[in-house]
């Protein structure tokens, strides 16, 4: 059971870092491209 936890939560940080890298590449990019045409 503990370990069924620790998998899980395991999985959960994985996907919300994920989501952080894809959301700080985003704002990468749209701070390049704001750079760039402005």
């Amino acid at each position: 059971m503990l370990r069924f936890h620790q998998i899980r939560d395991f999985t959960t940080f994985k996907a919300l870092s994920l989501i952080v890298l894809i959301l700080l590449a985003h704002a990468v990019q749209t701070g390049v491209l704001a750079s760039v045409l402005g």
